[in-house]
């Protein structure tokens, strides 16, 4: 839904809220087409697995998933 670099907002596909992922220099990025977390494109399918803190922002340990298209710049 949004990537601003560091924060991407995504749609739980159970719930459909809005959730907030934070990813930083030690998060480790799978997507096909996308290298490091800025490179994930708004659409991009993709699985989190982090921690959630009390305010609902996830801190993105590992992030995997599809990303088409060429990356944002």
């Amino acid at each position: 839904m949004a990537n601003d670099g560091t924060t991407l907002v995504v749609r739980n596909a159970f719930t459909s809220s809005s959730v907030k992922v934070r990813a930083d220099a030690n998060t480790k990025v799978n997507v096909l087409v996308a290298k490091q977390a800025t490179d994930i494109r708004v659409g991009a399918i993709v699985a989190v697995y982090g921690r959630q803190y009390p305010d609902h922002t996830i801190v993105a340990e590992f992030i995997t998933g599809i990303s088409i298209g060429a990356p944002t710049r």
